[in-house]
């Protein structure tokens, strides 16, 4: 057993300063997570034959964000000035305390049992609830609840037993609340409930999953009723769509190690729309889409240093129910999906060189469809009788601190780096790395809506952003963080004082700050 134990990590943040505006909530939640995911992913290892461990993490946040916040995304039509989420709307602030509890045991090499809880306090202006319009509580709480929890079975140290021997395979089984990812995480990239079945065998694995979204979960569908959000049989869409969510996902990813540096894999994800709005609304809103999925990752031994490539291109089918109309206000007609995506890159790392420069050049694709209305409202999507060709996926992608936009109906083009300036200096600043990342941003589709809904001009620049990071991790146990971000907006955009670059001017501008202390012992 370990003597030395994790107690505590404290995690101060400060996020989105005012004048950050119109950010859609669930990606913003979701760039939080990410970022809790990886805070805490080291938490969950061991060293030896018998272990139990323990610790816990406390987070605190401020939010500040002008316009409606949850993902209204709705296209102007006539007049287009009384849409949700536009200019006008008062600014909303929340503050977020966030305590997680872990435990892990492991028996022997083949047993393991983790469990997380969380517990949240949130303080917001009177009526200014994030993503909960009408909601009028100047504060929430959330008693402890689990965040993880699951057993894992390594059947290899089974198999082998204590004769040792050498095995060319791995075979783990994973079943409880865990964290899901399918290739690059643009298509599946969530923590829920499921069954993982990780195989590996000289130079090729195959891995198996089963999961569905936990029950609190926000559906991605804005528009969909929650079965415990009506009125004498009215649907109070006031309060639509604050969990009951109910989606199953099925998914297979085979790998194959060629070549020595390289993997080559492919992969499908079939996602079911398992939500019953029956009696309780005239219209269906069901979503069930498909994933097929190829990519490759490595080194390039050719070019100077150490560079690693990565690439993934991704189809979706399926079939989405199309938006109400005058003749069909209550519409069951579903059309079918024919969407891509795509995620390329390169990052390079020269260690040897005076500060370690790091550098990455990405390229992110999304495909979009004029004929919607709305990312994220079946009400206000695709026209009926026409084929979605909007990609829309169940994952995360690092899209920009300030813009932060969902990878629908978008070109982006990410170029960053990151430097140790301080290195020899003194041994204090040896692990203080800094450096910008920068974001162009473009409509696929010209018409079509993206996660902003105040870029809904028919123009295709979407603007530009401009990110800073500090990392610096000053003793063992105490690292501090800077994330800064700032967005001029582009033509697309329907409030912008337009120069002659095409970039906007302040009347749309934003920007976010967030501040970390990382404390552990």
């Amino acid at each position: 057993m370990r003597n030395r134990h994790w107690i505590i990590i404290f995690l101060f943040a400060v996020a989105s300063v005012p004048g950050l505006r119109a950010q859609d909530s669930d990606t913003k939640r979701d760039q939080l997570e990410e970022e809790k995911r990886i805070e805490l992913k080291r938490m969950a290892e061991f060293d030896q034959g018998y272990a139990i461990d323990y610790g816990g993490w406390i987070r605190f946040d401020y939010s500040n964000t002008e316009g409606k916040q949850g993902d209204t995304n709705q296209k102007a039509g006539p007049g287009g000035s009384n849409l949700p989420g536009g200019e006008g709307e008062p600014t909303r602030e929340a503050y977020l305390s966030d305590l997680r509890l872990w435990v892990q045991l492991k028996i022997g090499e083949a047993h393991k049992f983790y469990f997380r809880s969380v517990s949240q306090y949130k303080s917001v202006n009177h009526g200014d609830a994030f993503g909960e319009p009408g909601n009028s509580k100047s504060f929430d709480t959330k008693e402890f609840n689990l965040d993880q929890g699951y057993y894992q079975l390594k059947l290899r140290p089974l198999i082998q037993g204590e004769a040792g021997g050498r095995n060319d395979y791995d075979v783990d089984v994973t079943v409880g609340r865990q964290f899901f990812r399918v290739g690059r995480g643009i298509v599946y990239n969530k923590v829920h409930n499921g069954i993982l079945l990780d195989t590996r065998y000289k130079m090729v694995s195959l891995d198996l999953l089963a999961s569905r979204t936990p029950v609190s979960e926000n559906d991605f569908d804005k528009s969909r009723p929650n079965e415990n959000l009506f009125i004498n049989g009215v649907t109070n869409q006031a309060k639509s769509n604050s969990g009951e969510t109910n989606r199953q996902f099925f998914g297979a990813q085979f790998g194959w190690k060629a070549f020595p540096g390289h993997e080559f894999y492919a992969f499908g994800l079939v996602q079911r729309d398992k939500n019953s709005e029956e009696p309780r609304s005239p219209r269906d809103f069901d979503y069930n889409s498909e994933y097929w999925g190829i990519g490759a990752r490595g080194s390039l031994t050719f070019l100077p240093g150490k560079e690693r490539y990565f690439f993934e291109v991704i189809n979706q089918t399926g079939r989405s129910v199309g938006r109400n109309d005058g003749a069909h206000p209550a519409n069951t007609t579903t059309s079918p999906i024919r969407a891509w995506a795509l995620d390329a890159g390169v990052e390079a790392f020269f260690d040897k060189v005076w500060s370690q420069p790091r550098a990455n050049v990405e390229y992110i694709f999304a495909q979009g469809d004029q004929d919607r209305r709305s990312l994220s409202s079946s009400t206000a999507g695709n026209e009926r009788g026409t084929t979605d060709t909007t990609f829309i996926g169940f994952g995360f992608l690092q899209t920009g601190y300030a813009s932060a936009p969902r990878v629908s109906n978008i070109h982006i083009a990410k170029v960053g780096a990151t430097f140790k300036p301080l290195t020899g200096v003194s041994k204090w600043f040896a692990e203080f790395e800094t450096g910008p990342t920068l974001y162009w941003y473009w409509k696929d589709d010209t018409n079509g809506p993206v996660s902003d809904s105040r870029a809904r001009h028919n123009s295709r620049f979407l603007g530009f952003e401009t990110d800073w990071t500090i990392r610096w991790n000053i003793l063992s146990d105490v690292a501090f963080s800077v994330n800064y971000g700032y967005f001029w907006p582009g033509a697309a955009y329907s409030s912008q004082s337009t120069s002659n670059n095409g970039m906007g001017g302040n009347a749309s501008d934003r920007h976010s700050l967030s501040v970390s202390l990382t404390y552990s012992f």
